[in-house]
């Protein structure tokens, strides 16, 4: 009875939903615990900086490799050429994290003044999460997405334990390494949980790789890399965009920095619940489904998914533009966030809840153009509007005297786009059909 029940999709992604929604909560105890006991101070600023560091890396790299793990699957004639493939990517993974450590080793000697010791502690949080984040690629290819999030949540758990439970001074050290080191740990505790529900419930002789439907090249691991790559430079300038809104921020009044911050991760919420969903069922449907070459089922796919995320999470966002302030209060305010930090967040909160239903259109749009294999055009829109067009407006417009200019600029560049992705992936959505047509005839 229960295995039909987890074999029906709707009821997993819901779980996955609910889970994630659980995840992102827990996890957003760390942001609780900031503003607690910090408000919006430059310290506040500093954390939301330094905890920044990791989740930027494993958005770019290990959102990037995970998506390349499912298309990497799809090429893959059987099962022993995938798994020996994947282990050569772990070796070269593990290798240039080692390499980079001890670039950043260097560095510290040389510049001890200047770089914090933190550095070097939260630092290996970040290979640990690229490990995590390919980990969860391969649950999501076996239909067996709820354990990474169960692991998220045990990773998020260990955090609000060492740190919110845990007295801040307990160790008796610098706050920074205190934060960085509970980091650290809570990562290493979460993979671990991951990797021991894979030894008590996934079987050794594991199956990722059906038979093939359609007989093509099998894809070599330097191909890999080949797509990887592009995905990466795609992903890296989503985050470099939020780094700039951070380094823009900087220019207002002490505080901006946090309470733009704050405002991102509330919105990250209810934002959360479907990347996870997008990444853990479909995309690996999407991929699959053109491996199969069944393209009327993807163009439906898209237009239904699409509208269906929109006016959903419009609704959202619309709920918290209008409570902005009363969700602010009841989140935040207690201890050293007053009424004015209050105010700066939820001013910021009211216009970034609106680029929630944007992104997730823009994310299910780059997984379709994905799994097409069209991820450097996705890299040079990207690259061109979320940094190249942002520093341009930030920089000409960075003597206005309101930081809410900052998530309008936002939404303005999501909107563009958008369009831009519709119009890609509509024209390959269309050619497709065309092709495949012209075949059925000859």
């Amino acid at each position: 009875m229960f295995s039909k029940i987890m074999k029906n999709k709707y009821f997993v992604f819901m779980t996955i939903g609910i889970l994630s929604l659980l995840g992102k909560i827990v996890g957003f105890v760390r942001e609780l615990v900031i503003a607690n006991e910090f408000g919006t101070t430059i310290i506040a600023d500093n954390l939301s900086l330094l905890l920044s560091i990791p989740t930027y890396v494993y958005l770019i790299v290990g959102g990037a490799l995970s998506t390349s793990v499912v298309i990497f699957a799809n090429s893959k004639d059987n099962n022993t050429s995938f798994l020996k493939g994947l282990k050569t990517i772990y070796k070269h993974i593990g290798i240039a994290s080692i390499c980079l450590f001890m670039l950043i080793l260097s560095f510290y000697f040389v510049y001890k003044e200047s770089i914090h010791p933190s550095i070097l502690i939260i630092y290996w949080s970040i290979p640990v999460y690229v490990f995590l984040s390919l980990r969860t690629s391969l649950f999501n290819i076996i239909s067996k997405p709820l354990y990474p999030q169960v692991a998220l949540i045990i990773l998020n758990a260990v955090f609000v334990i060492l740190i919110y439970i845990v007295p801040l001074d307990f160790f008796k050290w610098d706050i920074y390494v205190t934060f960085g080191l509970a980091f650290t740990l809570s990562t290493f505790i979460g993979c671990l949980s991951l990797l021991l529900m894979k030894v008590l419930f996934v079987s050794k002789n594991q199956i990722y790789i059906k038979p093939k439907k359609i007989e093509d090249k099998e894809m070599k691991v330097k191909e890999f890399w080949s797509i990887s790559l592009p995905i990466i430079f795609g992903g890296a300038s989503l985050q470099i965009n939020n780094i700039l809104q951070r380094m823009y921020a900087t220019n207002y009044e002490e505080g901006v920095v946090s309470a733009v911050n704050y405002s991102t991760k509330l919105v990250s919420i209810p934002q959360g619940m479907m990347l996870v969903g997008i990444g853990a069922m479909i995309f690996p449907l999407i991929s699959r489904k053109i491996r199969e070459d069944n393209i009327s089922y993807l163009k439906k796919l898209y237009y239904k998914l699409g509208l269906s995320l929109f006016v959903l999470f419009s609704i959202v966002s619309l709920i918290m533009f209008v409570y902005s302030n009363l969700i602010t209060k009841l989140v935040f305010m207690r201890g050293e966030f007053d009424l004015s930090s209050v105010n700066v967040v939820s001013d910021a909160l009211g216009i970034y809840a609106f680029t929630i239903p944007l992104s997730l259109i823009m994310i299910l749009q780059t997984r379709f153009l994905y799994g097409f294999k069209m991820q450097k055009m996705v890299n040079y829109v990207s690259l061109l509007f979320l940094v190249v067009v942002s520093t341009s407006i930030f920089y000409v417009l960075k003597d206005t005297t309101s930081f809410l200019l900052i998530p309008y600029i936002n939404i303005g560049i999501l909107m563009i786009m958008i369009f831009i992705f519709h119009a890609l992936l509509r024209v390959k959505l269309n050619t497709e059909v065309e092709r495949k047509n012209k075949a059925s005839f000859q």
